[in-house]
Formats: C-alpha cells, structure tokens, sequence
C-alpha cells in the first residue's frame, strides 16, 4: 500500500494542474485576506473619511465600525428612537426627549420597550433600530482603543488564522473536488491492470493507498498555504505593531469560529 500511496502523491506532484489550483487557490485567498493584512490603527480622523462600507449590514473594523457597549446601544437607539417621534410621529422635542427619558428610568428591556412603543405609541420598529445600532462609526480614539484591547486578549496572528481557516477550508474543498476527480484516471491505463494481477496486493488495499496518497498531497498543499500566508501575517502584523505569535497559523486552521460577519466580533 505504501507503494501506491507514494506512487500517487509523486503523480499529483508532477502534474501541472496540481500548482496551476494552487495559485489559483492562493490568489483566491489573497483576494479575501488581503485587507485584514492591511489592517493598521488609525493615524488620523482624515483616514477614516476615506472609507466607506459598500454595505451598511457589512461594516466593520475595517471601515471603521465597532461594537456597541450596551450603554453606547442605548444612547444610539434612543437617539434614533426621539428623531423618529419628532420626525414620523409630529411630537415636540421635549415631547419625544421625555418618552425616551421615561424608557431609561423604567430600565426595561430590548423586548419590554419595543412592546412598550407598540402599545402607546403605535411605533413599530425599535427592533429594527437596536439591530442598526450593534455596531457605529468609531472615532479615531475609539477604534484605536478597541483594537487594542481585543490585541491584549489575543495576539493579530489568532484572529487571522481564524479567517484564513474559514476562506482556506472553503477553497480546499472545491480545489479537493477537483483535484481528486484525477484519483482513478490513471487506472484506465494498461500498467495499472498488469500491476493488479502481477503484485502482491488486493484491490482494497490499492483503493486504500491511492485515496490515503490523494488526501496526502492536500496536506501538503494546505501546509503551503499556512507557510505563506502565515509570514505574511507576521510580517503585517509585526509593520503594523501588532502582536504576533507565529504557531498561531498553524494551530487554529481547524478553528471554524469567525470574528462576527468579518472581525466585528474583536
């Protein structure tokens, strides 16, 4: 069996659509990794100005939008909530800052305060607007410190290796489909029937050690991968002054746990 599973993997390795995929898969990647790589702390307020999220839904660190403490959700959903009284509903500013205020001291909750506006005020979509508000446009200050503290917890190189797992395992399984869809082609030839009846060896065995030979060399293409894109993590992270720790690549490839939609999570 070790003689067809070398056979086989010294086959893949020779065939030219083997690297062809593989840059193929690694420009994939890049595509999708290259702008957590270029992730910086913010310099200036003129940076940020620049960026603009495509989709609103999307947004995250990377255009400048962070979480929402449950203190700044509810500053934002209330603010959100009296314009939409003062706007749609024709209160006056006092009016709405007074329902918003009586929403405060009555502490209740996401779900108590949507009824509480449906019930009073016929106002349908505070649930709409708490969903809106998870994340917001940080100021320079704020998403410097936010970064910060997520790179306290754990070090740029953990966090990217958990996208590189998502993106990577994605691109491997349609590279594997591709790739192993070339297992059984050589059986058609001759040598592969005189080697079956003129070897010591059965057929389960030689099935065994050509899809054991098929997964090894995915192994080898996936460790280029993690050695790639691993220094390129570390160099980034190092230019970026982001704390790194190498054996992070290789350790959470398994990892299938996100950042949130992107690294809204951090």
């Amino acid at each position: 069996m070790m003689i067809i599973l070398k056979r086989e993997v010294k086959n893949y390795l020779k065939n030219p659509i083997l690297w062809a995929g593989l840059l193929i898969v690694i420009f994939l990647l890049f595509q999708n990794l290259g702008s957590y790589l270029k992730l910086h702390y913010v310099q200036s307020e003129s940076q940020l100005k620049e960026v603009r999220a495509e989709n609103r839904a999307d947004a995250d660190i990377l255009e400048g939008y962070i979480p929402s403490t449950k203190k700044k959700q509810w500053e934002l959903a209330g603010k959100k909530i009296k314009d939409a009284l003062v706007k749609s509903f024709g209160y006056s500013e006092k009016q709405a800052q007074e329902v918003i205020h009586k929403l405060e001291q009555e502490n209740m909750t996401k779900a108590e305060m949507s009824a509480y506006l449906v019930k009073n005020f016929d106002f349908y979509g505070a649930d709409e607007i708490f969903q809106d508000v998870r994340t917001y446009r940080g100021s320079k200050e704020e998403i410097n410190s936010y970064m910060s503290s997520k790179f306290k917890q754990k070090p740029f190189t953990y966090y990217f290796s958990r996208k590189f797992a998502d993106f990577a395992g994605l691109c491997m399984g349609f590279f594997a489909s591709i790739l192993l869809a070339f297992l059984f082609i050589r059986d058609t030839k001759r040598d592969t029937y005189e080697m079956l009846h003129t070897k010591p060896i059965s057929a389960g065995r030689y099935i065994i050690g050509k899809v054991s030979g098929g997964f090894l060399t995915l192994m080898i293409i996936l460790a280029i991968l993690n050695i790639i894109f691993g220094a390129l993590c570390a160099v980034c992270g190092w230019r970026a002054g982001f704390p790194v720790r190498i054996w992070d690549q290789s350790g959470r490839t398994d990892s299938m746990d996100t950042m949130g939609s992107r690294w809204r999570s951090w």
